[in-house]
């Protein structure tokens, strides 16, 4: 699996690459989206990734698979119109969109793959494919 940041940072990058060997950090994906935090875990068995969304409706999230690549987007707006004789004197409600993108490579089972969304986070669980390591002589000409 390879992550696929929002701001490729060279400690974040050494941070991945140290700490998960199996994780490449690779170019930005969907230019102009807002930072969408996450958390990657790996067990024996999955890689688990939980993205918050505060304030943000399950139906506002998307995810997606696209030749082994996984990416989750959300728009929100909270941001409303001024009603009659009101306005404005400083707004600073947010509204635009969250997007991240993550390798997985050849190695997790796609088609296993569990979201749920509780509280505001986005929750993957992301199977491993059990590939057997092959062992063969390979004869010298």
């Amino acid at each position: 699996m390879h992550l696929i940041p929002k701001h490729p940072l060279a400690s974040l990058e050494s941070f991945f690459e140290d700490s998960f060997p199996s994780f490449k950090i690779l170019p930005e994906s969907k230019i102009g989206s807002s930072h969408l935090a996450v958390d990657i875990k790996e067990d024996k068995d999955n890689y688990i990734i939980k993205a918050d969304f505060p304030g943000i409706n399950k139906e506002d999230i998307q995810v997606s698979i696209d030749n082994n690549v996984l990416t989750i987007e959300a728009e929100y707006d909270e941001s409303k119109e001024d009603k009659e004789g009101e306005k404005y004197l400083r707004q600073e409600r947010r509204y635009g969109k969250y997007s991240r993108s993550f390798n997985l490579g050849d190695n997790v089972d796609e088609a296993k793959i569990i979201a749920e969304f509780d509280r505001g986070v986005l929750s993957l669980q992301i199977p491993k494919r059990s590939v057997a390591p092959v062992t063969r002589t390979i004869p010298i000409k």
